[in-house]
């Protein structure tokens, strides 16, 4: 249960929406739409020369086990893990390589709360695990693009002959307004792996804020543009290898489906008028989405040994709220409620998620 908290929060501080910092066109002008979301990955890249930081916050909770369930566990001699709580802060940083590349580094900073298991027929309080996590390094590369290149001023200043309509029709795309991306990177162990509780003995290998491998990242990122309207799929797959105490923590997929809507500013309806367009003489651009985000958690392994209290499934449904400020300056909010679980009997139901992040382009 807590490697499924560490690595959606992970996920989450991983998460590259472009589109979140500047509504002014992403892709040397090619990028049109106005909406995005703020946990699935968008396939847009930054702009040549872009460069972005930001902050946030990630949290999860979880039903913990309480006494009698302890107690019949201890019973039965079995072996769990609980968790309150898991919470991550973190810092992004991204640079546009060129307008079809971008790099990205997060860094996170772990709090896991509330940390319980049982073994031996006895309750181990193993109190709360706090510090700094794996840095994980990303490229995202756009290899197709099908949002208008050639406007009709552009057209003008290349060798189409003056005839403007000709030269659009000519590149018009078969499916407009679709880009792909696919993203690489490595999951580096850079987090603290010496975490004791409070009799002075080292937590285990997965309640350590860092794993101790080198991880490789690997995904896709579709997004397409539907007028105010745009969808988004994404997925990521973490390939784990040997960790600290010879641990491997399992690999994991996190998979996302994303439907987002930018507010109209121009013409607003009665509901989008209660977003304001302006704060203090600042322009605000507004984008809502409804998300679906799911994580597969492969068994911990220990010497050729699966433990099954480790591993499991779950999907939530996650609307979202991002704004943009001047079209530079970004914060987003998603809440995650779980709607689908599939795991082990031996580790708390999955609760609530939130994840919140503020992002400046220069």
């Amino acid at each position: 249960m807590l490697l499924r908290f560490i690595l959606l929060t992970s996920l989450l501080a991983l998460s590259i929406n472009p589109s979140n910092a500047c509504q002014c066109g992403l892709s040397s002008g090619t990028y049109n739409t106005i909406s995005g979301p703020v946990i699935t990955n968008n396939a847009s890249t930054y702009d040549k020369g872009d460069f972005s930081i930001g902050f946030g916050h990630s949290f999860a909770n979880s039903k913990e086990f309480s006494p009698a369930q302890l107690a019949g566990f201890n019973k039965q001699k079995a072996h769990t893990h609980s968790i309150d709580s898991f919470s991550q802060i973190f810092v992004n940083m991204a640079y546009g390589v060129t307008d079809d590349l971008t790099v990205w580094t997060s860094m996170p900073y772990n709090f896991a709360q509330g940390l319980q298991s049982t073994a031996g027929g006895s309750t181990i309080d193993d109190g709360d695990s706090v510090g700094f996590g794996d840095l994980n390094l990303v490229a995202q590369y756009r290899f197709y693009n099908s949002y208008p290149k050639h406007q009709i001023g552009e057209c003008k200043m290349q060798s189409c002959s003056g005839n403007c309509s000709s030269c659009v029709r000519r590149h018009e795309p078969l499916i407009k307004n679709l880009e792909l991306a696919v993203v690489a990177g490595i999951k580096m162990p850079t987090g603290q792996t010496n975490e004791t509780n409070e009799f002075g003995f080292d937590l285990s290998s997965d309640h350590q804020p860092g794993s101790g491998s080198w991880d490789p990242l690997m995904g896709l990122a579709i997004s397409k543009g539907l007028g105010r309207w745009s969808t988004h799929l994404s997925s990521m797959y973490q390939l784990s290898n040997k960790g600290s105490n010879d641990i491997i923590i399992g690999d994991n997929v996190n998979f996302n489906f994303a439907l987002s809507y930018g507010i109209n500013n121009e013409d607003p309806n009665f509901v989008e008028k209660i977003f304001p367009q302006t704060f203090f003489g600042h322009a605000l651009n507004w984008s809502t989405s409804l998300e679906m985000n799911g994580l597969w958690q492969e068994k911990l392994e220990y010497q050729g040994i699966k433990d099954e209290t480790h591993g499991g499934t779950t999907i939530y449904l996650s609307p979202g709220l991002n704004v943009v400020v001047d079209e530079f300056l970004s914060t987003s909010l998603s809440i995650g409620f779980p709607v689908m679980s599939w795991g082990s009997d031996l580790s708390p139901d999955d609760g609530i998620s939130i994840f919140w992040t503020v992002n400046h382009v220069f």
